[in-house]
């Protein structure tokens, strides 16, 4: 029988650990001071939920783009974090009003490892933002603006974050 892990060490001996790439822009164009704090400590959260759960994580911020080609050679996994809109001309369609916090260079960056990903048969878990972009990535659209009073509650100034 295998050895049975326990909460406080979640690699066994002898178990190589598991490396994930989490990505998400830390300071996203438009958010403000108090929501550009609450995207970082959300980012942090999952980085150390991962690690917690004996992952090596490495961290990008897409927007930066501070990472090398070889240091993401023997990633296992993708984590792309939620964010801003994705960019509309990423899927073909012009920018609807109220779009919020596009950057282009951070889509395509996160666009290129999904694709890269996907090639490597490697598991990619998207949360909000990151969802859509591996829609994106398979040849999908978005719906830009879904209406007042559905899933996305916020206000027209952004000053609350969004809630789900």
């Amino acid at each position: 029988m295998s050895e049975m892990l326990d909460e406080t060490n979640p690699t066994s001996p002898g178990t190589q650990s598991v490396k994930a790439l989490v990505t998400g822009t830390l300071n996203p164009q438009e958010a403000g001071g108090w929501q550009t704090e609450w995207i970082q400590q959300l980012a942090r959260q999952a980085v150390e939920g991962l690690e917690r759960a004996g992952m090596d994580v490495l961290f990008v911020d897409a927007s930066e783009r501070n990472v090398s080609e070889a240091e993401l050679e023997g990633v296992d996994a993708l984590l792309l974090l939620g964010g801003g809109d994705a960019d509309p001309s990423c899927y073909g369609q012009e920018a609807a009003p109220g779009t919020y916090g596009v950057n282009s260079d951070a889509d395509h960056f996160e666009l290129e490892k999904i694709r890269k990903a996907l090639k490597a048969n490697m598991p990619i878990l998207g949360i909000c933002r990151g969802m859509q972009l591996i829609n994106i990535a398979h040849g999908g659209d978005l719906v830009q603006d879904i209406g007042p009073g559905t899933i996305h509650l916020d206000t027209s100034n952004r000053s609350m974050m969004s809630t789900h």
